[in-house]
């Protein structure tokens, strides 16, 4: 039995034998992209090169979306998929079927997602995770073939994307992400089958924005996020129709 998470949909056939890595793994692309070999190469601690007779063959194919053919053979592997991120999660398969160094099975395997949307949402409004944290979760959900990453990025108790327009925004908070940072972490998720969803919360669970720029309501008195929660749960204070044009400058 393979152990594998998700198990497969499709079809596992296996045979007797084995056949390990080689210690430097070529790859015929075919006709995909080099992206979709960056989190394999990770994973293999850059020891994968593109060659034109590789041990590693990629093939496109007619089958659904993200899904894939694996067959692993005593002279290498062949691996269709109609597109990058079916490539993606087949090759993600090679390396969980050879953790810690064990050799592959001779198998064939047929596999296709149940749900196009297979997600986790990460609230690092209310929690901060520095980029470099995010990106580990991205890797340990992509090793399971998780495909969406929901990132809270703005609520009450925070504004974490830098804001160049209105930069009180992310001072007043304190820890946020640059728009460099962003960007690379939307990159990282890409090569490696995934999209992110960003969540800001508007005109919704704006403490943060207010206790940024506190004219936009009837408060006037700037304070923190943490002393502004406080006051308002003694009652609501209504914001001023410059709200609406405020969302426009971001």
């Amino acid at each position: 039995m393979l152990n594998l998470i998700p198990a497969p949909r499709g079809s596992v056939h296996m045979q007797e034998g084995s056949v390990k890595l080689p210690e430097t793994v070529t790859v015929s692309l075919g006709d995909f992209a080099p992206w979709c070999l960056e989190a394999f190469a990770a994973r293999l601690d850059g020891h994968v090169e593109i060659a034109e007779n590789g041990f590693i063959t990629l093939k496109k194919a007619d089958i659904a979306k993200e899904g894939y053919k694996l067959t692993v053979t005593k002279d290498g592997i062949t691996v269709e998929a109609a597109d990058e991120s079916g490539a993606v999660w087949a090759l993600t398969t090679v390396t969980e079927l050879t953790a810690e160094g064990e050799a592959l099975p001779i198998v064939t395997i047929e596999d296709a997602p149940h749900y196009g949307h297979r997600g986790l949402s990460l609230d690092c409004s209310r929690h901060f995770f520095t980029a470099d944290e995010v990106k580990k979760v991205i890797d340990q959900m992509t090793r399971v073939k998780l495909n969406v990453l929901h990132w809270h990025l703005v609520d009450d108790q925070g504004w974490r994307i830098e804001c160049k327009t209105l930069p009180l925004l992310h001072e007043t908070t304190g820890t946020y992400y640059t728009q460099e940072e962003i960007r690379s972490v939307i990159e990282y998720a890409r090569v490696r089958g995934m999209e992110i969803i960003p969540e800001i919360d508007m005109p919704g669970h704006t403490r943060s924005m207010i206790a940024a720029y506190p004219h936009l309501t009837a408060l006037a008195k700037k304070r923190s996020c943490a002393s502004l929660a406080a006051f308002l749960r003694k009652f609501s204070a209504p914001v001023r129709t410059k709200h609406s044009s405020l969302s426009k400058s971001f």
